[in-house]
This record gives structure tokens, sequence and C-alpha cells, in this order.
């Protein structure tokens, strides 16, 4: 296994298919994983249309009542991949994303890469929201927020982290502290 794909959600159908659809189109190479904890109400099956001819991939999990902190946790011990990818539902990818990350990480030596936040809006409310995301004053003074930067960053939008350089034992995030 190369790469486990993990993400949290609660009920948020129609960005977690555009999500699974994009999985499927990825044209990496690699073999990944998809583990997903569904806390709400999305099903399995709809996951699996979804997904198509990669349904096998999906370690479906759900599990309701825990913070996200404790489901990032459940997700990380459970992904097999050297590299494991967190992805929210909410993230839409290119059909290269998984390969792009996969290529940073071997190229660079790095522990932890991630891709770009750049916020999208379907309507005019998320559209104003997504400005806001932008400004300096919110996120936009951040380096993963800058499409063409490469390079060390303070911090990194949800990240791929290389399971063989962190060793946290049962804990890859701060419980104690989940909302931080």
């Amino acid at each position: 296994m190369d790469v486990g794909v993990a993400i949290t959600t609660y009920s948020e159908r129609d960005y977690l298919d555009r999500l699974l659809k994009d999985l499927a189109a990825q044209k990496c190479g690699l073999n990944f994983e998809i583990i997903l904890v569904e806390a709400g109400n999305y099903d399995i099956d709809r996951a699996h249309a979804c997904l198509g001819d990669l349904s096998d991939k999906l370690i479906f999990i759900y599990k309701s009542k825990l913070s996200r902190t404790e489901y990032l946790n459940l997700i990380f011990q459970l992904a097999k991949g050297s590299l494991t990818v967190r992805l929210d539902a909410g993230s839409h990818i290119d059909h290269n994303y998984l390969a792009d990350i996969f290529s940073l990480v071997i190229e660079t030596g790095a522990e932890n890469v991630g891709g770009v936040m750049a916020p999208l809006a379907l309507d005019d409310k998320q559209a104003i929201i997504a400005e806001i995301m932008k400004s300096p004053f919110s996120f936009g003074a951040r380096k993963s927020g800058k499409a063409k930067y490469r390079g060390y960053a303070d911090s990194v939008y949800l990240g791929a982290f290389r399971k063989d350089k962190f060793i946290f034992g049962d804990e890859w995030f701060d419980s104690k502290h989940p909302k931080n």
C-alpha cells in the first residue's frame, strides 16, 4: 500500500460525493486506500456509487460522537500506506493530486507536505466567505494558500504525513486539546 487517504465527515453529502468522484478519477498509478469515517447519515452504497470501480479501495466506518481529533487518530491508526493524505469532505482535488503529493514527498524527502487551500464558492453567500478567507486578516497570509509557492512552510493545509517519520503511538493528533 503506497497511500492511505483519510477523510472524516458528518453528513456532507454533495461535497463528499464530489470528493469521492475526484478520488475515482485519480491518474496516479499508486496503490491507495480510502478510509472514510462518517458520523452522520451518508451511507456506504452512495460512497460505492461515487467511487465506481475503485469502491474496493474504500474502508467505510460509521462512528458517531467522537471529536474530529479522535476520528483522525482512528483513521491514522488504520491507514496502511507509507504516506497518509488527509482530505476534508469539502476538498476538491484534481486528477493528479495524489501523484503530485507522493512525488513531492519522494523528491524533497519532506516529512509532511500539503496542497493549496483555495476557498471555492458555489453560491453568493459562499463567495463572500471565500473572499474573507483569502484576506491576510483571515487565512490569506499563509504560504499554504499560495498556488505557486513551493518550499518550507510553518503550517500545511490538511497535509500528507510520512508514517516512517512520525511515531506517536496511538495518537497522531492531540486529543487533550481537540480544538487546536
